[in-house]
């Protein structure tokens, strides 16, 4: 078999791998609402 492509990043994958793009994507925006929240709190004090 050949490679595999991410059908999100479009990066080629090894038949056994898995792609991280979306791991990161979802870290990533739950790291974005939390540090919001708290500025957002200091802001309206």
């Amino acid at each position: 078999m050949g490679a595999k492509i991410c059908p999100y990043c479009g990066a080629y994958l090894d038949p056994d791998e898995k792609c991280d793009c979306r791991d990161e994507d979802i870290a990533t925006s739950q790291n974005e609402k939390d540090p919001d929240a708290d500025q957002s709190k200091s802001e309206s004090q």
